[in-house]
């Protein structure tokens, strides 16, 4: 809405410190020039720590550890032994695996396709 006096009055008006951080957290992403008093709020809204904020939010979720594409595809559950029951040949699903692999274990630095040290 960008209009300073709701912001003002809804951020005075709230008591959960949570939902203040949340809020604060949103004006950051829609980067409002929202001014807090209070210095924790500001360096929300600045957008300042937010990597480490997307860091606690993954070890709340329990997905810091890297996955494999099977264990995202539940193909342990799959009697079949292709991938998603269908017969498609190796350069497409190796193609899809490393799809899959990149958006699931994004901003992590960690996969076990590409950076596998283990063999």
């Amino acid at each position: 809405m960008n209009d300073m006096d709701v912001i003002g009055d809804l951020m005075e008006e709230c008591t959960d410190n949570v939902t203040l951080k949340q809020m604060a957290i949103m004006l950051g992403r829609q980067r409002n020039p929202y001014v807090s008093p209070e210095e924790d709020l500001q360096k929300c809204i600045s957008n300042e720590h937010l990597s480490e904020h997307f860091k606690a939010l993954a070890r709340d979720l329990d997905v810091v550890e890297p996955k494999h594409p099977d264990h995202i595809f539940k193909t342990h559950l799959d009697n079949r032994n292709n991938l998603l029951g269908q017969n498609i040949d190796s350069a497409k699903v190796n193609l899809a695996l490393t799809y899959v692999n990149a958006f699931v274990n994004a901003g992590y630095g960690k996969d076990l396709l590409i950076n596998n040290t283990e063999s």
